[in-house]
């Protein structure tokens, strides 16, 4: 079964049972009600909470102020959000037609439901979720009593799983009081999440992100069970730091280091895995197996030395001036020998038909940022690590490599770019993008090798992670469905707001208040149809052309 007939299964399945329940008042019983598709689950014990906390009323009122104008800015940006969206989709389909369904818009992805949707995470997304609720109703019932409305209950809104809480404040009375707290009332549920998304993300990309720092960046990606590394107790995810007394932190590194080994000698490797530091010691195979003796070439840089030499994706450097190259340690050794200005000649051969080219390459000097000694020459080529006569085939493991350093430093550098729209966009995209685009959900499994706490949190150990995730995580989750609770769509927040100022306008120009609550009901109708309509067509169109 797909996604689409699992989750009409427990549609059905749900609905079913909520019939029965229904027919045998179980739900009355229970002090439950039926709203739509949702079973509302009630309770009046512990309404007190809500006079305690509101008697700075004061400062409860200026945080309501601050919040109308926030959900304004939230309107704003979620309007300006699906437009482009819609937008998008359009040209989409004006070039190349409807366009597939894909995981963005998979019924189990279309509610923010942890364990459900696939990018979120249970442990954290709960959280996360119940967090986000959970101060969205709070800021609704604390507001109403300081507001002087009675709040009749609270509870949990059921799905089939929980979708939200609620709060039920006095409809009578909430007529009954002047508009600047009605809206206060309205809007106090999108201010707490923004303001829980703010102490969140303050926290994350403060102290907490600040107290990570990167281990290595060469991660232990497989073990050959029998050989040389598993008989050390090497395992797979650890962060090699060291060879033979030397410190590695990059794949270079730990090539040049390895590479020098010959079959048959002891190799000491440092190791660290989920905090703990270990070496191990290694007697290497006797002899090398069957391999192409050089340095695979796996991609050339534009309009590099080695480009103007010749030398293309899938050939083997097999020498640079005579001077022979079996593997990427004896290349980095040469290139260390190297300045830029420097002609060198090199020959490559295509293993595919044998073909052999010699040519000369001036050296220059590279300009990006990098891990290659900036003194020497640079020639423009990505090569294989593990290529030709690597020390991994003598030590039976492959390993990996992952830029740790650049990317906690991108990561910690995201507050201050939020005076550009990428900064905006890597921080709201995070968890689903990140920064090279495969998403971020985290510190667990081997990402989580890659780093170790430090400073302050170092007491801590993994806690400090585990803190990370859950800042990160409910800091996203409260900010958009603080956002979402923006949209001018009954019967979101940002839906009763609009309609709200939609009839104040409406009565300072026609003078009749009747009149204008009806324009105001038929304003705040079409709005509704238009977004949610519009959000229906985006997500059913693809699979009503294209099948389920």
């Amino acid at each position: 079964m797909n996604d689409i007939q699992i989750s009409m299964l427990f549609v059905l399945m749900y609905g079913l049972a909520v019939i029965v329940l229904k027919k045998k008042h179980v739900i009355e019983k229970y002090n439950m009600s039926w709203f739509g598709p949702f079973i509302m689950l009630r309770t009046t014990k512990g309404l007190f909470v809500f006079d305690k906390l509101a008697k700075p009323k004061k400062a409860w009122k200026a945080l309501g102020n601050l919040g109308t104008i926030l959900l304004f800015l939230g309107m704003i940006g979620i309007v300006y959000f699906m437009f482009i969206s819609v937008k998008g989709f359009l040209t989409t389909i004006d070039i190349n037609g409807m366009p597939e369904p894909d995981k963005f818009i998979a019924p189990r992805n279309i509610f923010l439901i942890p364990g459900v949707n696939e990018f979120l995470p249970a442990i954290w997304g709960w959280i996360a979720f119940v967090l986000s609720v959970g101060l969205h109703e709070l800021g609704h019932a604390v507001m109403s009593r300081v507001e002087k409305v009675k709040v009749n209950s609270m509870g949990i809104l059921l799905a089939i799983f929980p979708v939200g809480g609620f709060a039920e404040p006095d409809n009578e009375e909430i007529i009954k009081v002047e508009k600047k707290s009605r809206v206060r009332i309205l809007v106090a549920g999108v201010t707490m999440n923004f303001l829980l998304a703010f102490v969140c993300f303050s926290l994350l990309f403060g102290p907490v992100l600040g107290a990570i720092e990167p281990v290595g960046e060469t991660i232990i990606t497989g073990i050959d069970e029998n050989g040389p590394a598993i008989s050390a107790g090497i395992q797979n995810d650890t962060i090699i730091v060291g060879v033979n007394g030397n410190d590695v932190n990059t794949i270079r590194d730990f090539v040049k280091y390895t590479d020098r080994t010959k079959p048959g000698d002891t190799i000491t490797i440092t190791g660290i895995k989920d905090g703990v530091q270990k070496e191990y010691t290694i007697s290497t195979k006797s002899t090398y197996p069957d391999v192409f003796k050089g340095v695979e070439i796996q991609a050339i840089v534009t309009d590099s030395p080695a480009e103007k030499a010749g030398l293309v994706y899938g050939m083997f450097i097999t020498s640079i001036d005579n001077i022979k190259i079996e593997n990427p340690g004896q290349f980095i050794d040469f290139m260390d020998t190297t300045t830029p200005g420097q002609t060198v000649l090199v020959t490559a051969v295509y293993p595919e038909n044998n073909t052999v080219i010699s040519k000369t390459c001036t050296l220059v000097e590279k300009k990006d940022e990098s891990d290659q000694n900036l003194e020497n020459g640079y020639i423009g080529i990505y090569y294989n690590f593990l290529s030709g006569t690597s020390s991994t085939h003598l030590m039976g493991l492959n390993v990996s490599t992952f830029q740790a350093g650049s990317y906690i430093s991108t990561l910690k550098s995201i507050p201050s770019m939020l005076t550009t729209k990428y900064g905006w966009f890597l921080l709201l995209a995070l968890p689903i993008y990140g920064i090279d685009g495969e998403g971020f959900s985290g510190f667990s499994g081997a990402f989580q090798q890659f780093f170790h706490v430090t400073s302050w949190a170092e007491p801590f150990g993994v806690l400090v992670f585990w803190l990370a995730n859950a800042l990160l995580w409910t800091g996203w989750l409260s900010f958009y469905v603080g956002l979402f609770n923006c949209l001018p769509a009954k019967p979101l927040d940002g839906g009763h707001v609009a309609e709200e100022y939609v009839q104040f306008i409406c009565t300072r120009i026609t003078k009749d208040s009747i009149k204008s609550e009806i324009i105001a009901r038929k304003v705040l109708f079409v709005l509704s149809t238009l977004f949610i309509g519009t959000m229906l067509f985006m997500v059913a169109g693809p699979y009503m052309v294209h099948g389920f």
